[in-house]
C-alpha cells in the first residue's frame, strides 16, 4: 500500500483478477451460535472477550472453495435512539470457509449503522488519514455508541487495532470515538462483497466479507446475466449502463455527482467525489466479445 505525501490519496494498484466482486444479494442461514451463517459449513464465531482478538481457524482443505457473490453497495441499518448509549465491549474476528467475519459486541442496543467503501479512512473528528493494512477499505459508523469517549462507564478496555491477516479481512481499527458516534476502519485485501447484520441478546453488529468468488465483475452476477443485460440494452432498456463508471461511483461509494477522468490510452478512469483529494481507479471490462457497436461494460476497482 502506497500513501501519497502530498495528499490523503491512497491508491493501491492490484491485479485484475484480485480486485473486484459482482453486486448480488445472498440469503443467510442461522448458525448454532445464533449469528448469520452464509455458509452451511462455516465454523463458529470466536468466543467473546473484552479486546480486539483474532481467532485463527486451521484449514486442512487443499483447494479453497470460492466465496459467495455478495453486494458491494452502501449498507445502512436503522434503529431507534437508545435511552443510554451502549459501550463497546469486544471486537472479535473469525475465519470461515468462504468468508471472514468481524463481530462488534455492545452492552446494549446501539443506534443506526452505515457501512461503505471509502478510498481512504479518515479519523473522526480530526479527519487525519488512518493507516490500514489492505488494498480496499470499509468505513463502519455506529451511532449512539462509544468505546471510551467522555469518561463514561463502562468503557472499552481492549486495544484500538488488530491485524488478523485472514484471506480477505486484514485489519480492524477504531477510527473515531466522539460524541457517541463510534467508527471503525476495516482493511481488506481487495474490494469484497459484504453483509451487515444486527443481532440481539447480546447486542452485536456482524460484518461478513466474502472470499474470492468465481465471478468478480460488477454489477452483474454471472456471464449469463451480463449477456441478458446486453440484450436488454440493445432493445433500449437500462440506458444507465452506458455510464457504468458513474453508476459504480454512486452505488458503491455514494458519490452522487462523481468526477471522472479517463486515463489516456486505457479503459481505466480516475474517479473522485467533488472537492475531495481522495480518489479510486477503475477499469472497464467487456466480459464477452461485443456483437454490437455498443457493448455492456463491467467494472473493476483497481484502486
Amino acid at each position: 500500500m502506497n500513501t501519497s505525501s502530498r495528499s490523503r490519496l491512497l491508491i493501491v494498484v492490484a491485479s485484475f483478477s484480485l480486485t473486484f466482486f459482482a453486486a448480488a444479494c445472498a440469503r443467510h442461514q442461522t448458525g448454532a451460535d445464533g449469528t448469520p451463517s452464509p455458509s452451511p459449513t462455516a465454523s463458529q464465531t470466536a468466543t467473546a472477550s473484552p479486546s480486539i482478538s483474532p481467532t485463527p481457524t486451521p484449514s486442512t482443505a487443499t483447494t479453497a472453495p470460492s466465496g459467495p457473490v455478495w453486494p458491494l453497495d452502501i449498507r445502512t441499518l436503522t434503529a431507534s435512539t437508545p435511552t443510554k448509549a451502549p459501550a463497546l465491549t469486544a471486537v472479535r474476528t473469525g475465519r470461515h470457509e468462504t468468508y471472514d467475519r468481524v463481530v462488534f459486541d455492545f452492552t446494549g442496543h446501539f443506534g443506526s449503522v452505515r457501512v461503505a467503501y471509502v478510498p481512504v479512512v479518515h479519523a473522526d473528528p480530526s479527519d487525519a488519514t488512518v493507516p490500514l493494512t489492505g488494498n480496499a477499505f470499509l468505513q463502519v459508523t455506529v451511532h449512539d455508541a462509544y468505546a471510551r469517549w467522555g469518561g463514561q462507564s463502562p468503557h472499552f478496555s481492549g486495544p484500538d487495532s488488530a491485524t488478523p491477516a485472514y484471506a480477505t479481512l486484514k485489519q480492524i481499527t477504531i477510527s473515531g470515538d466522539y460524541e457517541n458516534v463510534l467508527s471503525f476502519g476495516v482493511g481488506l485485501d481487495r474490494v469484497a462483497g459484504f453483509t451487515v447484520t444486527r443481532l440481539a441478546s447480546p447486542d452485536r453488529l456482524v460484518i461478513d466479507v466474502a472470499h474470492q468468488p468465481l465471478w468478480r465483475m460488477w454489477p452483474d452476477t454471472s456471464l449469463a446475466q451480463a449477456k441478458a443485460v446486453q440484450s436488454a440494452f440493445d432493445e433500449g432498456h437500462m440506458p444507465w449502463r452506458s455510464s457504468v463508471v458513474a453508476a459504480y461511483a454512486r452505488q458503491v461509494y455514494g458519490w452522487t455527482d462523481p468526477l471522472i477522468t479517463r486515463i489516456t490510452g486505457t479503459n481505466e478512469y480516475w474517479v473522485s467525489a467533488k472537492n475531495s483529494p481522495d480518489r479510486i481507479r477503475v477499469r472497464q471490462v467487456w466480459p464477452f466479445l461485443a456483437t454490437h457497436e455498443v457493448s455492456i461494460a463491467e467494472i473493476a476497482d483497481v484502486r
